[in-house]
């Protein structure tokens, strides 16, 4: 301060206190020794600066945005085509109230309620049509949003940048989120975990304002606000108050229960409220039903159930680890579900728990308390999809490391700049390497859900094992005409099925049908009435069967049977009721014919199929 400045600072403090101008100041006072000195260990009084940690949110939307826009020229692939392409329900996106009057899919026994993952699919398609673009922006944009929360709500949490940043970038980057972010369909996971990230920023929020409770309870409301908004996208962030209330435990109260941490416990029974009126919303659409049960566990106890969820839990662990081996579908018809306590990846998960919990429990002990957070975070989050406590009808999947894979990445951070302290530079060109790889994978990953194509030729080269797979590369073979490789597609789905007793019926008629495309009409009509055997509701088996043999004049008799099968099963099926008045005419039943070909004109009078008919038995009854 320059002597002038400090003249007049002087000047205008006598005038305050009424000296004369020439009287000496008073001395200032001491500081008060009996009031505490703040301590800055103290959780809260990390200073959030927007000049800095804006730019970092910043930073790291931008980063996770360009790593992802790859994905933005993808179609609709997958569960794609049914929920969203050919969902008809999207047409009506002001009719909002529809999407929380009904399921996931429409059945009442669907099991899931996610009205605002449909509304959302509506919103794009009022504005955009029914094209794929917008739904991958809107995608890729979210995905960037929570990139930029996770490091708001860890730096919040942890008090430390730079373990936030790495993290959210290690999170941001990972190849195992290229199932939700590529994806449409992973809007679900998208838009639960941006709001869940946001409901716990603002939950941190009110606990540093706790000492305040008119600024404090504003923020909890938000944070409670966000909660249920997380749950209307998709289910899984159920276990968000147990996560906080973790995070509370193990990072702020360092594992230290006082007397106003039990007080404060209200406050994570608050989060009840939104949870309730959630569960009272989904019990008003959803009948209760029992999961459905993958194949390749089907019919396993629970004992059973619970170990391959063990053993599933081990393989997410290693593939967060290194993300090698990723696939859009796991269920494995070579290799299904029989795990016992000898299986060695049964075992080794069990003694893997009881490394993991010793030594986040060890570590705890010495101040490093973010191993402990991290794993409470994965295994809580991770436990409602694991099938351990209850079966979920999924035996595997990437999606479902969408949220649990933060606790991950706040131990893979923790390793990297704590750790491997003693390693100084080294430590961050391994943290480089790790990361460019993760960037490297995501990005080929997201290629991959490009087309059909591309999906299904990579899933069955990391799942020979998937029926699934196998059937959609017929589809592709059999699309560019190539009909006899189709067909040993189709069948190798069928076979991997049947290996565990069950009837593909989809596969066996489509294996069928590439039969007739090759000429081959008697193999194709003992496959469809193999189906007609087999599935007594199998309407394509019946009219497809039909079909061949009113092309075999000696044979058309039997047809008749297999179309009166298929017209119980569809009445209102024109092809069914035309074939029928074939059949019938062929079989010397004019009447039938006559009183069948009325049905089917009242169905579409100005059918050319229909007049020719028409005019055919006319002139027959007219003899």
């Amino acid at each position: 301060m320059s002597r002038k400045a400090r003249q007049r600072k002087e000047s205008l403090e006598r005038e305050r206190l009424g000296l004369p101008p020439d009287a000496p100041l008073p001395a200032a006072a001491p500081p008060d020794q009996s009031a505490p000195a703040p301590d800055p260990d103290r959780w809260g009084a990390f200073p959030w600066q927007w000049r800095v940690d804006g730019a970092w949110l910043l930073a790291l939307a931008a980063a996770a945005f360009l790593l992802f826009a790859n994905s933005l020229g993808n179609g609709f692939v997958y569960d794609d085509i049914p929920y969203i392409f050919e969902n008809t329900r999207l047409d009506n996106w002001r009719d909002a109230g529809s999407f929380f009057r009904d399921t996931y899919t429409g059945e009442k026994t669907d099991g899931h309620y996610r009205p605002l993952t449909l509304w959302s699919w509506a919103i794009e398609r009022g504005l955009f049509g029914n094209v794929p673009f917008p739904v991958h922006l809107t995608n890729v944009l979210l995905n960037a949003v929570c990139a930029a929360l996770v490091y708001a709500f860890l730096a919040l949490l942890l008090e430390d940048r730079r373990l936030a940043a790495v993290a959210a970038a290690l999170w941001a980057a990972h190849p195992v989120h290229t199932e939700v972010v590529a994806n449409g369909v992973g809007r679900s996971e998208l838009g639960a975990m941006m709001f869940m990230l946001a409901a716990a920023v603002a939950h941190l929020v009110a606990l540093r304002r706790a000492d305040d409770w008119k600024r404090s309870l504003p923020w909890l409301a938000a944070g409670m606000a966000g909660y249920f908004a997380a749950l209307l996208f998709k289910e899984t962030p159920v276990t968000l108050p147990g996560l906080l209330f973790l995070a509370e435990l193990i990072v702020i109260r360092r594992m230290k229960i006082s007397e106003d941490f039990v007080v404060g416990v209200w406050r994570y029974v608050a989060y009840a409220v939104p949870l309730g009126i959630y569960l009272a919303m989904r019990a008003s659409v959803i009948e209760v039903a029992a999961p459905a049960q993958q194949e390749v566990m089907f019919g396993q106890p629970k004992s059973v159930v619970f170990l391959y969820g063990n053993e599933t839990l081990l393989r997410y662990l290693g593939q967060l680890a290194a993300p090698l081996h990723l696939s859009a579908e796991y269920s494995d018809y070579l290799n299904p579900v029989r795990s016992n306590l000898t299986d060695p990846m049964v075992a080794a998960a069990f003694v893997a728990w009881a490394v993991i919990g010793a030594g986040a429990w060890l570590l705890a002990r010495r101040g490093e308390r973010l191993p402990a957070f991290g794993a409470a975070w994965f295994f809580l989050g991770i436990l409602p999809v694991s099938n351990i406590v209850i079966q979920i009808g999924t035996v595997r999947a990437d999606r479902l490391l969408f949220m649990p894979s933060l606790g991950f990445a706040v131990v893979a951070a923790w390793f990297f700049l704590r750790a491997l302290r003693p390693l100084r530079q080294g430590a961050y060109a391994l943290l480089a390497v790790y990361l460019a790889f993760y960037c490297w994978r995501t990005f080929d990953r997201n290629t991959v859900w490009k087309t059909r194509d591309s999906l299904w030729t990579a899933t069955i080269a990391s799942n020979p094992g998937s029926a699934v797979g196998w059937g959609f590369v017929g589809d592709i073979a059999r699309d560019r005409g190539d009909f006899a490789e189709a067909f040993d597609h189709y069948t190798r789905a069928f076979e991997l099925r049947e290996r565990l007793g069950f009837f593909y019926r989809e596969a066996n008629n489509h294996r069928a049908s590439m039969l007739v495309k090759q000429g081959k009409d008697a193999e194709a009509l003992e496959l469809y009435l193999l189906s007609t055997r087999k599935v007594p509701d199998n309407h394509v088996a019946f009219v497809n069967g039909a079909e061949i043999l009113l092309r075999t004049p000696d044979r058309r008799a039997e047809a008749v049977p297999l179309l009166e099968r298929a017209a119980q099963l569809q009445p209102n099926d024109l092809a069914v009721n035309v074939n029928l008045a074939q059949a019938y005419r062929f079989s010397g039943r004019l009447e039938d014919a006559w009183q069948r070909i009325l049905i089917a004109e009242r169905l579409q009078p100005q059918n050319a199929a229909v007049k020719q008919v028409k005019t055919e038995l006319e002139a027959l009854r007219g003899r």
